[in-house]
């Protein structure tokens, strides 16, 4: 707070806030074509709900009406199964988890927490 107070004009408030991690679990089948289907796929499926996750700003992303409030923050669960769904090979996400807009407390940073995706050729 302190150095912050040396940035901002004398007639301006400030207040900082440590965040807080809040690692997220995921959960899901991923059907990838056979011909695809490889430890390196795997790696890279990982690395795209990664860097949607990483993506994400401070406290989630707000959503208008009607799916969200305009202020509370979300972890949209159609962008991180999109993020998987995109990578060259995955067919399709079965039973995902979370299956529904996840909210963000305003001062978290989503993690990635433990991640149970079971491969399935097609």
């Amino acid at each position: 707070q302190s150095k912050i107070n040396l940035h901002v004009p004398a007639t301006s408030d400030s207040l900082v806030i440590a965040s807080t991690a809040a690692p997220q679990n995921f959960a899901a089948n991923i059907y990838v074509t056979t011909a695809k289907h490889t430890t390196a796929k795997e790696a890279e499926v990982l690395a795209a709900l990664t860097a949607y996750v990483n993506a994400l700003p401070l406290g989630g992303k707000v959503l208008p009406a009607p799916d969200g409030d305009g202020v509370t923050g979300k972890i949209v669960a159609s962008e991180w199964q999109g993020a998987v769904t995109a990578v060259d090979g995955v067919e399709a996400i079965g039973s995902p988890t979370p299956s529904s807009n996840v909210t963000v407390a305003p001062t978290a940073v989503v993690t990635v927490g433990s991640v149970t995706f079971t491969y399935v050729n097609v």
